[in-house]
């Protein structure tokens, strides 16, 4: 695997979380990009999104887009990776509930039971 493909490249929307297309944002990181010398990607969108003059969307390294908006310590998480953490994290704790409500009931019916003495 050479370093190209180890860079994980990524559109500004993703990025950012948000569009660009109707300020010059990604104008200004496409020219910055071909300033120095940085290789675009490109990405193609999903049917739905397209439109006649837009079909993919470019892409770029993500050390780059943190070079230009300073967010060297944020993590990347795509919006479906995070939906889906956060929907195990909710039957995880569900599930935890559960137990601890199971155990409650136990201890309880351990209390309450009258316990027998007699020998027969």
């Amino acid at each position: 695997m050479n370093n190209e493909e180890e860079i994980p490249m990524v559109s500004l929307y993703e990025y950012l979380g948000r569009a660009t297309a109707k300020q010059s944002e990604g104008l200004k990181v496409n020219e910055k990009a071909l300033n120095r010398g940085i290789k675009l990607g490109y990405k193609l969108l999903p049917k739905a999104l397209q439109t006649a003059d837009y079909k993919s969307v470019a892409t770029y390294p993500v050390d780059f887009l943190d070079s230009i908006y300073k967010r060297s310590e944020t993590i990347l998480v795509r919006q479906d990776q995070l939906q889906d953490c956060l929907d195990r994290i909710r039957d995880l704790e569900d599930k935890l509930n559960k137990l601890i409500a199971m155990e409650v009931k136990s201890k309880l019916q351990k209390i309450i039971e009258p316990k027998d003495d007699l020998p027969f």
